[in-house]
Formats: structure tokens, sequence, C-alpha cells
């Protein structure tokens, strides 16, 4: 098993992976320049040891843009072969334990602060089968 660690990284070092399969959309990458100016870093960017962005394509873009120096990241304790950087790379965006409890987002939050904050869910739809 791997082990990870957190480090700090300067932002220029870190490069992406030249294979990542997703694409960021205009909307995506607004949101999540506005929960940076918001709230800050409250995410971590996943590397090899390399310094290959695994998970964080689109957090390491804005960062930039945000004139960030250095960031936290999550790097393993050895380098990663190509095979294992690719089942990271999908189980970072794949593997979620769970789904939004649409009734709790209904009656516990705003539906313009869920919007604010980037949140596209229907909550007026009968979502039951």
């Amino acid at each position: 098993m791997t082990n990870w660690k957190i480090e700090k990284r300067n932002l220029q070092d870190l490069k992406g992976y030249d294979k990542n399969p997703r694409k960021f959309t205009k909307k995506g990458l607004k949101d999540l320049k506005a929960s940076l100016k918001k709230c800050g870093d409250a995410n971590i960017i996943t590397i090899n040891a390399d310094n290959t962005v695994l998970g964080g394509h689109a957090r390491l873009t804005v960062m930039k843009e945000l004139g960030y120096e250095t960031v936290d990241v999550k790097v393993p304790d050895r380098l990663l072969n190509e095979k294992e950087v690719q089942e990271i790379v999908i189980r970072l965006n794949a593997n979620t334990a769970g789904e939004w409890d649409l009734e709790k987002l209904a009656v516990d939050f705003e539906v313009s602060d869920l919007e604010e904050w980037g949140l596209d869910i229907d909550l007026s739809a009968d979502n039951s089968e």
C-alpha cells in the first residue's frame, strides 16, 4: 500500500497530467474561483512524487490565476507507475461514497445559496421512483 503525506510545494513546480480525462467548464472554473476567494484552499491537490497532478487540475489552473505561490499537496511516498497514476486519476473522481439527500437540501438550505455555491440540482422535481 502507498502511504501519502501532506507537503507544501511551489505552484509553478506542479505540472498537469497530460492524459487527464476531465474537462473544465467555464461555470465550473468560475464557481471554483469564487470558492477559493471566499473560503480559501479547503481542498488539497494530489500529486505524484514527480510533481505531476493526479487530482486538482482545475484547482491548479484557478490558483495560478489567483496568484497563489505555494500550496499544500498530498504526495505518495514513492513514484507511482503509469497504471497506478491512471487508477488514482479515475478513483479521485469516480469513487464517491454518497449522493445528495435532496430532501435535506430542500429543507435545510436556501436554493439561492446552493446555486451561488455551484450546486446545480433541481429541488422542485419529484425525484422518487
